[in-house]
């Protein structure tokens, strides 16, 4: 079920303008979906294969690098690796920002388990979260935790792995909340629509799924994924505090 998509690695050009704030708050932003309802070919005896994608970043219509993604699916569950590349001036501000998320099966559904991200650059760090299954709690960074209940829905901050997993036909006002190493936020769901997209790999017929924060609905999260096969996210766009960042796939 894997598409010719998955072996896309060669970056595209970028210009000479970057955020790095933007960028270190960007490249940890979009993971997942924990609990969700599995796609019915998508289970631990059919798994999802390895995948390489790589996709331009955008702010405010100015390229500023890429971020590679890697899927690969390991005993129990599934590794997802994302490493962001800035361009040449914005590597003066952030040499590297990489996160290394897992998921396990667990009572037959997907799940997100933990997740560790490192920084360096002016502002360097390296931290995470666990979620504990025994005590339903989620250990943050600094020390801080969360406690949850089973069949609660979150979403991380990374890349939709698990949205790749949902039925999209249920899944209008979900309530998630997402993750990150320093904090929890309630996201709601608004209803799948069919959309054609262009990026550039190309052009394609997509589920546009949006989600926005419940405590301020300005702020949103949209994906459009693809309505194959292998239904990678081909578009993210984050609206957040009035301020526009895009993910694109990557032509090879």
């Amino acid at each position: 079920m894997i598409s010719a998509l998955q072996s896309i690695r060669k970056p595209v050009s970028f210009s000479r303008v970057f955020t790095s704030r933007m960028f270190r708050s960007f490249s940890i932003f979009m993971l997942m979906v924990v609990h969700g309802t599995l796609i019915a070919d998508i289970t631990p005896d059919m798994p999802m294969g390895d995948q390489e994608l790589v996709y331009a970043v955008s702010y405010g219509n100015r390229n500023v690098g890429n971020i590679e993604i890697s899927i690969q699916s390991e005993k129990g569950g599934y590794q997802l690796g994302s490493i962001t590349k800035p361009t040449r001036i914005a590597g003066l501000l952030l040499k590297e920002h990489t996160s290394d998320t897992r998921f396990i099966w667990r009572n037959e559904a997907l799940v997100l388990h933990s997740a560790v991200e490192k920084l360096e650059g002016k502002k360097s760090y390296d931290r995470g979260f666990t979620f504990d299954f025994d005590t339903y709690t989620i250990e943050l960074a600094e020390g801080k935790t969360s406690t949850f209940k089973e069949g609660d829905q979150f979403e991380s901050v990374t890349f939709p792995l698990l949205l790749m997993h949902r039925d999209v036909n249920s899944i209008g006002g979900l309530e998630v909340r997402e993750v990150s190493p320093k904090r929890l936020r309630s996201y709601t769901y608004e209803a799948a629509e069919e959309e054609t997209v262009n990026v550039p790999a190309g052009e394609f017929t997509s589920w546009k799924i949006t989600r926005f924060r419940s405590d301020r609905p300005e702020d949103t999260v949209t994906v459009w994924l693809n309505q194959a096969d292998n239904p990678i996210p081909l578009k993210i766009e984050v609206s957040k505090g009035g301020k526009v960042s895009i993910l694109a796939l990557s032509k090879t």
